[in-house]
């Protein structure tokens, strides 16, 4: 579409419904003014409890309950009102009410990343790091897109890989992101090793 894109994580609205209103009221007037899309990313908090009175931590705690509801209220008045376009990201897609729902007009899905996918997102950050990877050759890069996982992992792992290497004083090297990848064993938990 080549219009601005304004991005916002969803733990950054805060869980109040007081101040979600004029809070997202505000943001979505800028969206308007740019003639930008407006994209609320990791919104799976506000779907959490929110039409059903589970228990959370092995209690019922009613308030989670009320909060979210007025939460998902908020957002579904904002989203019947609003005229631009709207990108909510979530895991959970399965745990979208119907109240809400009701005023999502297109439902996206994403397959899981295959190996050449895989393979880009790890190229594309190693690419972004301030200086070449250490000792990472062709072949290594291809054992890291063998790991099954998604975008956001990989970015954690590289995350987690330069703090490690930054703690020890040394340019990030592929060693850091086994080292990474062996503790967590991100990937390792869906059955994962192709």
């Amino acid at each position: 579409m080549r219009v601005p894109l304004l991005s916002i994580r969803a733990r950054q609205l805060g869980r109040r419904p007081d101040m979600l209103e004029g809070f997202l009221e505000n943001l979505l007037e800028i969206a308007s003014r740019w003639k930008a899309i407006f994209a609320l990313d990791d919104f799976d908090p506000f779907l959490r409890h929110s039409w059903k009175g589970e228990p959370v931590s092995g209690r019922f705690q009613p308030h989670i309950v009320t909060v979210n509801c007025s939460n998902i209220a908020v957002f579904a008045q904002i989203f019947e009102e609003n005229r631009g376009i709207i990108f909510l990201t979530s895991n959970q897609l399965g745990e979208v009410g119907k109240g809400l729902e009701s005023r999502i007009h297109i439902h996206l899905s994403y397959p899981e990343l295959d190996r050449s996918a895989r393979l880009a997102v790890w190229l594309n950050l190693i690419s972004s790091l301030p200086s070449p990877l250490a000792n990472a050759e062709e072949r290594d890069l291809d054992t890291l897109a063998e790991w099954k996982m998604n975008g956001r992992d990989i970015e954690k792992v590289m995350q987690a890989a330069q703090l490690l290497a930054s703690d020890e004083e040394q340019s990030m090297g592929l060693g850091h992101i086994q080292t990474v990848l062996r503790i967590t064993q991100i990937g390792g938990q869906r059955g994962t090793r192709v």
